[in-house]
């Protein structure tokens, strides 16, 4: 983050612990934020600084994914990530898709091993389940994905799986950072989450692929 950057956040981070502090509505909080922001700072920069607040674990979703947007599956996806990985799909990637931040919004209903995976049940079929059971599997990737034998495990079975429905729909690359895709799903679009892209513009890609209704 470039300094000037960093120091225009640190100021819209104050104003928003301000806002929290005198609003119960998180969403005239981000109106009057937004309206701050158009001041200070060019249009093009307002989506990445509101981006990175938005990542803030400190403001409060509207609502959470208890229960799947889809019809047909007991998950809307499932997550198959390295573990070096874990803390930013933790801490931002399920945050941004399990929560609804405004009415607008949808929140979704994910699977991911460490939190959702049956206990005394092998890894192997847990990971079977869990692709089974999601209307879509989202694959992370990043370095330590593409050197991961359980994860390159995991995205075999996905391609297994679109090619059985015909649906290569089901699976959804996310770049986490720039690395040699695998062949096997080189053909297919991904959402870049790399630090140098549009975040909101990519998450909101991502969201409304997860809304495809069930095949």
């Amino acid at each position: 983050m470039r300094v000037d950057e960093k120091n225009i956040l640190e100021v819209c981070l104050g104003d928003f612990i301000t806002f929290s502090e005198n609003h119960r509505d998180p969403c005239l909080e981000f109106r009057q934020l937004m309206a701050k922001l158009q001041d200070i700072i060019p249009e093009k920069e307002v989506e990445y600084v509101l981006s990175e607040i938005f990542k803030n674990p400190s403001i409060k979703p509207l609502a959470r994914g208890l229960k799947a947007f889809s019809k047909s599956f007991r998950y809307d996806f499932f997550v198959s990530h390295s573990h070096l990985d874990g803390s930013w799909v933790d801490k931002t990637f399920l945050r941004h898709l399990e929560s609804k931040f405004d009415e607008s919004d949808v929140a979704f209903r994910g699977c991911i091993a460490d939190r959702d995976f049956t206990p005394g049940i092998s890894v192997l079929d847990n990971i079977l389940a869990a692709i089974g059971e999601s209307n879509k599997v989202i694959l992370v990737i990043s370095e330590s994905f593409v050197s991961s034998n359980w994860c390159q495990y995991e995205a075999d079975q996905a391609v297994i799986r679109s090619l059985k429905s015909k649906d290569d729909n089901c699976v959804i690359p996310v770049l986490l950072e720039d690395c040699d895709i695998p062949d096997k799903i080189a053909h297919l679009n991904y959402v870049n989450l790399s630090n140098d892209t549009d975040f909101k513009r990519e998450f909101r890609r991502l969201k409304l692929a997860l809304m495809q209704d069930d095949k």
